[in-house]
């Protein structure tokens, strides 16, 4: 890495991945589910958390019952607890930058924690689509493109 950015610096410079599940959109059934369960005692840990709650996928060997699998029973329980934790994270005044950052939704993997305000504010500018909280939602109008 110090090869390809030699003047990285990581108390000025941060370096994010998205995870999937990972944008401030949810559907009002989603977000009734997840009102429903707000104050269930056992989550978290959430399922999009790392550990050994989560469940073991089986090892099937047809593609197409493999992803109904992934489908049907890990993706979808995995989304509602990202919806859980979002209309938590809301509740307690949590904007969705913060709440994808502070969650583990992007995930810093380089650079310094003071990273994370620019990296909040940057999704609140141009990656939030609830309640019209994305300005513009339009990165072409600041960011240089061809």
């Amino acid at each position: 890495y110090q090869r390809s950015f030699p003047n990285f610096d990581p108390k000025n410079f941060g370096l994010y991945k998205a995870k999937d599940s990972s944008l401030c959109y949810y559907d009002d059934s989603q977000i009734a589910e997840a009102m429903r369960r707000i104050h269930e005692p056992g989550t978290p840990p959430y399922l999009y958390e790392r550990g050994a709650h989560r469940p073991i996928i089986p090892v099937l060997m047809d593609s197409f019952e493999c992803e109904q699998t992934l489908e049907n029973d890990y993706y979808r329980a995995k989304n509602a607890d990202v919806t859980l934790a979002f209309v938590r994270a809301t509740a307690a005044g949590k904007d969705c930058g913060e709440f994808l950052v502070d969650d583990g939704m992007f995930d810093r993997d380089l650079g310094d924690k003071a990273a994370d305000g620019r990296m909040t504010q940057f999704l609140n500018d141009y990656m939030a689509l609830w309640e019209g909280s994305c300005s513009s939602c339009n990165m072409a109008d600041d960011v240089d493109v061809p």
